[in-house]
């Protein structure tokens, strides 16, 4: 995009009455710009100067006739990048590095714009143009300067006509093999899309070819617009009903004006046998466990075994949830939260990430608790924090008999009911006192975070 500002003189050379600077910036919806530079040479008054624009009015003091005003909103005034280029006709410059006409300054590379040569105009992002895509820009300098409130001339009149820098989308993993995944259980991935350009990246609606086994999950990407440096994800998931090769092909269309639109190709192999020796066909949680085998929530008890009998440990279930959540944590703080879990416990990492999400505080006196059996209330509440990351607001309603309204976990119990994580232990029972087993915490946690019935 270019434009050409005019200068305007009167035939005699002099500057015509009440010709303000007023700059139009003409661009597409979301058009942005970052920074924006307004120089005045040789000014007739010494005195206060001042820049009346959107971002604000900007005063500054001009000592000498021959100063250069410089007026440079930032990143205060909602303008953050710093590649605003362009040049003014006449006594007044508005450009960084690349405008035309003569040479100013070469150590700056400023120019005195010669109000015919067309300039370019690169729009990064930084401030959104109003609806009617214009900004007006306004000098108003002492009384005496031909630039004052009472006589407000001016030597430039001009539009600008710009649009935006552009876009540059990144997809990755560009294809994905989920691999050999046993019928019945889930595989999980996610695709990151980013926008590695200097404009705004509008991304359309996310599509995924045929629907079958694979299928898209939670999309925070379809119909967003992404600032340079912005990200998002979208979930794919694999969960084969028979023994075959799947294939699909999510389909991510955007603004990028190199690759409008990208395809990210997916395959899988639905695979029978058993993942653990101790956890067979026949067994009610054998997709949830093989489930949380696919994701990495967990590599079992022993090589090949999952202990689906044995009782979970408060230490284990952070293992599980933070696992789920987020993934396998790096590091941990140099100092630990708990005395009972020291920074060279098992499951230290784990539980600190538990505190930093606001999903425990603890058993009291400073202690977690780690080898205590969790209980199935606990469970309850652990869960329903990390999910919808605080407790439930309740009120509790007293739909279990045996949690009563008032309860410590009451309302994180009945909230686990509403996300159809459980539905009790029998008949109108929750049994919060009841530890729990590890094949029962597969499905708690297959249910909440993997879409697992």
């Amino acid at each position: 995009a270019y434009y050409r500002a005019v200068a305007r003189f009167d035939p005699l050379g002099l500057v015509i009455p009440d010709s303000r600077l007023r700059i139009d910036l003409r661009g597409e919806p979301g058009t942005v710009i970052n920074q924006v530079e307004v120089r005045l040479r040789t000014v007739p008054v010494v005195g206060d100067y001042s820049v009346v624009t959107p971002f604000g009015t900007f005063v500054v003091p001009v000592n000498n006739l021959n100063e250069t005003i410089v007026i440079l909103p930032g990143a205060a005034q909602g303008i953050t990048a710093d590649n605003f280029v362009g040049a003014l006709a006449g006594n007044v410059e508005f450009f960084f590095t690349n405008g035309t006409g003569n040479l100013v300054n070469p150590a700056l590379g400023t120019f005195w714009g010669d109000g015919a040569t067309p300039a370019p105009l690169l729009m990064p992002p930084g401030f959104v143009l109003p609806p009617d895509g214009a900004l007006t820009f306004r000098v108003i300098g002492p009384l005496g300067s031909g630039v004052d409130a009472a006589q407000p001339n001016f030597t430039v009149e001009g539009k600008v006509n710009a649009l935006p820098l552009p876009p540059a989308i990144s997809v990755t993993p560009a294809t994905h093999n989920f691999g050999n995944i046993n019928v019945g259980s889930v595989a999980i991935n996610r695709v990151t899309i980013a926008n590695l350009g200097s404009g705004n990246l509008t991304i359309g609606l996310i599509s995924l070819a045929p629907v079958g086994p694979i299928a898209m999950g939670v999309d925070t990407c379809s119909g967003q617009t992404l600032l340079p440096a912005g990200s998002c994800t979208v979930q794919v998931r694999f969960l084969p009903l028979s023994v075959a090769v799947s294939n699909a092909t999510l389909s991510i269309p955007s603004n990028d004006p190199v690759t409008p639109l990208v395809n990210v190709t997916l395959t899988g192999s639905g695979v029978g046998g058993q993942v653990f020796g101790d956890v067979l066909p026949t067994s009610l949680f054998e997709n949830h466990i093989n489930s949380l085998f696919n994701n990495g929530i967990t590599t079992g008890c022993a090589p090949g075994q999952f202990c689906p009998q044995s009782l979970v440990t408060r230490g284990e279930m952070s293992a599980f949830i933070i696992r789920a959540v987020e993934g396998e944590p790096l590091t941990g703080p140099p100092t630990p939260t708990f005395g009972d879990v020291p920074l060279a416990h098992p499951f230290f990492r784990y539980v600190e990430r538990m505190v930093v999400r606001g999903i425990t505080l603890g058993i009291g006196g400073g202690l977690y608790g780690p080898d205590l059996n969790v209980t199935r209330a606990e469970m309850a509440s652990f869960i329903v924090r990390a999910v919808d990351g605080a407790d439930a607001p309740g009120p509790c309603t007293g739909f279990f008999t045996d949690v009563p309204i008032g309860a410590p976990h009451c309302a994180n119990i009945e909230r686990l009911r509403t996300l159809n994580v459980t539905l009790g232990c029998s008949a109108g029972l929750y049994c919060p006192a009841g530890r729990v087993l590890r094949e029962q915490m597969a499905a708690f946690i297959a249910r909440a975070f993997l879409g697992i019935p």
